[in-house]
């Protein structure tokens, strides 16, 4: 019987194919929009493999630099080579860098940018939800606490799918059910890649909404003021966001001035062509490597006695991880850990 990724994992241990270019397999069947699709497609050509082989020869030439240094005797070390591999460790420690800085673009990519309704009971969060999904997914009723579970669906936007997520009203209730809906609530705003929080114009904001504004992250948060035909009881000087938005959601105004602002917040903006992106595990690698690097660069500019011995050790260990991401080096645990993701066969 054919087990999760099978053909998959013979390309790789065939040699056809590296870790990383297998990732891209499953990345393109679960793409959920032709930008994320058009991404992967670039990942299995190669073009993320090459920046990590890269990356990987320049450590190994460095590491093998200093291998070569211990053939010498105490007196005719050539000191004049620490400082060629510190400055080659320095940009390949840059490269890294760069490349952790890609893994927010796809993680969007990959998994969606979670993107969740707030606000009290009756102030529109369901009325949002279907004008941006152009279609009635969620319950709209003037009574409040009509909502009392979270509401999931994706929507995409400039080739990023957004999972947008409607809560129940945010209000202190002795109905054990809706209680339950406002903790799910909570628990989905910690989670939020941006908030989308709705204030009723008509109302001042009371002690909940300012406790509950500041425990937003400012630059994650769009807040929404609904309801400006019924009124005007709040003003810019009561918020300190930096991003607010005025709207009428009943008759669809200021809809496209809330998605406008998701693709800024989001920085989704670019219209350039889709690249590959790391992914979670990547990253960690990476970060670990990272972090490996700079104590090789510190031991190596100690200048101690033992400081090439010691720095050569921390290297291998450093290409070790390294080597895990390409796949150069590899183990059971590593492989099951990505191809027990896939479907049966593929």
């Amino acid at each position: 019987m054919a087990e999760p990724g099978e053909f998959t994992k013979r390309a790789f241990l065939n040699g056809r194919i590296d870790l990383v270019q297998a990732e891209a397999v499953l990345d393109l069947i679960q793409a959920q929009s032709e930008r994320s699709a058009q991404a992967a497609i670039e990942q299995l050509e190669g073009a993320l493999s090459s920046s990590f082989n890269e990356i990987y020869d320049r450590a190994l030439r460095a590491c093998a630099d200093l291998e070569s240094s211990l053939d010498f005797s105490e007196d005719d070390e050539p000191l004049e080579l620490v400082p060629g591999v510190v400055r080659e460790l320095q940009v390949t420690k840059n490269m890294m860098k760069r490349m952790i800085q890609t893994w927010e673009e796809g993680h969007l990519l990959r998994e969606g940018a979670l993107v969740v309704i707030s606000g009290r009971p009756n102030v529109g969060k369901s009325t949002l939800m279907n004008a941006l999904l152009g279609k009635d997914r969620a319950i709209v009723s003037p009574i409040a606490g009509t909502t009392r579970d979270t509401i999931e669906e994706t929507v995409i936007l400039r080739g990023i799918p957004i999972r947008l997520v409607d809560t129940a009203g945010l209000r202190t209730t002795t109905c054990p059910i809706e209680d339950d809906g406002v903790r799910r609530a909570m628990h989905q705003m910690q989670m939020a890649d941006l908030h989308l929080h709705i204030l009723d114009s008509s109302k001042p904001l009371t002690s909940e909404d300012y406790a509950t504004l500041g425990g937003l992250d400012k630059c994650r948060t769009l807040v929404i003021i609904n309801k400006t035909d019924l009124g005007n009881a709040i003003s810019l000087q009561d918020l300190t966001h930096n991003h607010v938005v005025y709207t009428q959601l009943i008759t669809g105004k200021g809809v496209s001035d809330i998605r406008a602002n998701i693709i800024d917040m989001l920085d989704i903006s670019s219209n350039g062509p889709p690249r590959a992106l790391i992914s979670e595990r990547h990253r960690q690698i990476l970060t670990k490597s990272t972090d490996e690097l700079e104590a090789t660069i510190g031991i190596l500019s100690s200048r101690h006695q033992d400081s090439i011995i010691l720095a050569t050790s921390q290297l291998r260990h450093c290409l070790n991880e390294m080597g895990q991401i390409t796949g150069k080096v590899y183990h059971d645990e590593l492989l099951n850990s990505i191809f027990s993701r896939f479907c049966i066969g593929k």
